[in-house]
């Protein structure tokens, strides 16, 4: 079986290269927000819907959603097809947000400078 492949911080990489930074904020204070969604037949049969999710949940905590609801998806999309055998293979996959590097200077502030309390 070959690694599974992830994006990360911009870029499709390797799960052996998959990796968070010791202060980013997901892991310093849990700051970060998930979705996932399974695909049947190789189609992701929710996939709107889970954005759609995501983006609220984001909103709650006042964590930054950068993309658009396309951009998001083609990142996703993408991601499928880099991981799929064949184009009906079935998959799940976690879509997870984070705040980013964690500021060292400043105990609230995130990546983005948004004060999560």
């Amino acid at each position: 079986m070959s690694s599974p492949i992830y994006y990360v911080n911009g870029e499709f990489v390797p799960a052996s290269k998959a990796t968070l930074s010791i202060t980013d904020l997901g892991i310093l204070r849990a700051y970060a927000c998930f979705d996932y969604f399974r695909t049947f037949g190789g189609v992701p049969q929710t996939l709107k819907l889970n954005i759609l999710r995501l983006r609220k949940s984001c909103s709650q905590i006042l964590l930054d959603f950068p993309w658009t609801d396309e951009e998001i998806s083609a990142i996703l999309m993408e991601t499928l097809r880099r991981n799929q055998k064949t184009p009906t293979e079935d998959w799940g996959l976690r879509i997870v947000v984070t705040g980013g590097k964690s500021d060292p200077d400043s105990f609230f502030h995130g990546g983005h400078g948004k004060n999560p309390l």
